[in-house]
């Protein structure tokens, strides 16, 4: 094995610069760890005239000419979907998820490349019979919200296409600090 020593300074530089270039797009900017954030385009079809795939396109090859990264995206109506779409063609992508083709391309992933669904709740949805995300959005969701509580119906509706968790440009509190 090769170990190469982690230069956070130098993540944290690439990270400060890359949400530079998001902001020269949409304020609406939130960072969910420092390799990824989420942003909301919702309105801006109108001020560049483009697509919101085409933005998007815009956004990683602005990314690429002046960081020398390539980045994958994710495009979709819901957080959830956004994240699904971005790690479903790394590296260097565009995934779009619109609307009318969820229910087509939930049948191309599985429960586990969900996020928020780790190996102890695909345990206890597999042994309700739920083993796809389409069966997944199709529980009712009073039996959801008995089996995962409001996370899961919270989770059924973001991947239905319903935003519940809007992009906030809000700075969390750290739960924690570290020494």
């Amino acid at each position: 094995a090769i170990i190469v020593p982690a230069n956070f300074k130098h993540y944290l530089l690439y990270n400060r610069n890359l949400l530079n270039i998001i902001a020269e797009f949409t304020p609406d900017i939130e960072e969910a760890s420092i390799d990824e954030c989420y942003i909301n385009l919702k309105g801006l079809q109108r001020l560049y005239r483009k697509s919101y795939a085409a933005i998007c396109y815009d956004i990683k090859e602005t990314i690429k000419s002046r960081l020398g990264i390539s980045v994958s995206i994710g495009l979709s109506t819901s957080k959830v979907l956004a994240k699904i779409a971005s790690n479903y063609k790394k590296p260097d992508a565009i995934t779009v998820i619109n609307g009318k083709n969820i229910h087509n391309f939930l049948t191309k992933i599985g429960l586990q490349d969900i996020k928020g669904i780790g190996s102890n709740t695909l345990a206890l949805l597999n042994k309700q019979g739920i083993n796809t995300p389409l069966q997944f959005i199709q529980t009712p969701p009073a039996h959801l919200q008995k089996l995962l509580g409001i996370s899961g119906l919270q989770l059924q509706m973001e991947l239905q296409g319903k935003s519940v968790q809007p992009v906030s440009n809000e700075i969390p509190t750290p739960k924690s600090l570290a020494r």
